[in-house]
């Protein structure tokens, strides 16, 4: 999966139309529709959680969404750029009072650090993601355990 707002509406829509008709997919002597038609909610899902973090990358078809404006601004007395609403001195290049509103600022892409940025931010997401998704299974084991009372289940 990848975060991108235009394939991830890409993916959704495909895999809607499938649910939509999926009295008509569901006896298809295709394999290829029945493995899509198997998996229909799942790439769903997969496409809606691509636009979720399409929103958090800021990316729409591998460009940068400008939805709120960048909260950072270029002057010509200082090389590197200072917050908009707070660069009453250029060269001390302070940063924003007020951080972007949701993701990334777009102007994160025109850097020269973009990609190494990225990259370290993407890993260190998909962990946290990992890692939350694998203890809530194990919490979860523990309580269908404790519910259909077989503890060594939780072992």
């Amino acid at each position: 999966m990848f975060g991108d707002v235009g394939h991830g509406i890409i993916m959704a829509a495909f895999a809607f139309l499938m649910i939509l008709f999926e009295k008509r997919l569901q006896y298809s002597k295709n394999e290829m529709v029945q493995n899509l038609y198997k998996g229909r909610y799942i790439i769903f899902l997969m496409g809606v959680f691509s636009i979720f973090t399409g929103f958090i990358y800021n990316e729409f078809f591998a460009i940068p969404l400008d939805i709120f404006g960048s909260r950072w601004k270029y002057t010509s007395e200082s090389n590197m750029a200072c917050g908009i609403d707070n660069c009453d001195v250029p060269s001390e290049v302070l940063p924003p009072l007020h951080p972007y509103p949701l993701g990334f600022d777009p102007i994160w892409k025109g850097s020269q650090n973009s990609l190494l940025f990225f990259n370290s931010y993407k890993m260190k997401f998909s962990i946290v993601i990992g890692v939350s998704q694998m203890v809530l299974g194990i919490c979860l084991s523990c309580v269908n355990a404790k519910f259909f009372r077989e503890p060594i289940d939780i072992w």
